[in-house]
């Protein structure tokens, strides 16, 4: 699942000086990557005057690449992530991003990660979100997937590598779903005609988030949406944004804005909740779908 882009020039990466931003329209590509070196530099528990000395920048310089309000060159990149003791593969995307973002060949409110590692960067983009609200068909959105049905997932329907694994079959805790908030329409499809395994501890998982209140959960009774899973993200900031991300088999297309691509999945999402079952009735249909998964194991053991 590696990418073919190759790594950038050392040349300043941002909103390019061409761009024609549209009233509306967010560059979504310096919003994610700075987003993701922010986590980068957190996990290691590197503060942002070490990590602005590191590069010769200022506090405020690297507060505002963390944002995406400023440009950063691919070589200070590739520094902060060795300082922050990343990966090969983070090492890899973020410089093939750094690269498109640079070159101008995507338009500047979409941004495709197709490297390997693109779910757990996906991962760190949930985590940091101050609001959450996802429609999906045929799977269970990622961060609430419970371990043997994330690892199912993973492996057999998206396939990632295995160093991405940890991040995708462990859900977020209750307490962080309430602090964001989470609200999830789910297709009637993922209870009903996908039965992978470790769909019953899943769905026991869904109903507890339901029950507690920690997510606003809730079964279109058609599909939720064409693609297998969307989230729409509001990420603090400053300034705060909302990003959707679109994942698919092969990665992840990110959109930024209230307009454009990204306005419509937004409406999708809206429209996809408005047609669901209440809350109440969601979980109805859930236990139903529990009750089903528990006699069809009932019966395979018998015969």
């Amino acid at each position: 699942m590696h990418s073919q882009l190759t790594t950038a020039p050392s040349t300043a990466v941002g909103i390019p000086a061409s761009t024609e931003l549209h009233p509306g329209h967010v560059p979504v590509g310096p919003l994610v990557l700075g987003a993701w070196l922010r986590t980068e530099r957190c996990a290691g528990g590197i503060r942002l005057r070490t990590s602005a000395a590191t590069i010769g920048r200022t506090v405020r310089d690297l507060r505002d690449i963390e944002a995406g309000m400023a440009p950063a060159a691919p070589g200070e990149i590739y520094t902060l992530l060795q300082l922050y003791g990343s990966g090969a593969d983070q090492h890899h995307a973020l410089t093939a991003i750094a690269h498109v973002l640079h070159d101008g060949t995507e338009p500047h409110d979409q941004l495709a990660d197709l490297c390997q590692g693109w779910p757990s960067r996906l991962f760190q983009l949930i985590w940091q979100a101050s609001r959450v609200r996802a429609a999906a068909n045929c799977v269970v959105p990622l961060g609430l997937r419970s371990p043997l049905y994330g690892a199912t997932v993973a492996e057999q329907i998206i396939g990632v590598a295995e160093d991405d694994l940890p991040l995708l079959t462990h859900p977020i805790p209750a307490s962080r779903l309430t602090a964001q908030p989470w609200t999830v329409v789910l297709g009637e499809a993922i209870a009903i005609r996908y039965f992978l395994p470790g769909l019953d501890a899943q769905l026991d998982h869904l109903l507890h988030l339901s029950e507690t209140g920690a997510v606003d959960l809730r079964v279109a009774t058609g599909p939720a949406h064409p693609s297998a899973e969307l989230l729409e993200l509001v990420l603090p900031g400053p300034p705060v944004v909302t990003v959707v991300a679109e994942v698919t088999r092969r990665g992840v297309l990110y959109r930024a804005g209230p307009h454009g691509a990204a306005g419509e999945l937004s409406r999708l999402i809206d429209s996809a909740r408005a047609g669901a079952a209440s809350p109440e009735a969601s979980r109805i249909l859930l236990r139903r779908s529990y009750a089903a998964l528990a006699i069809a194991a009932l019966a395979a053991a018998v015969s």
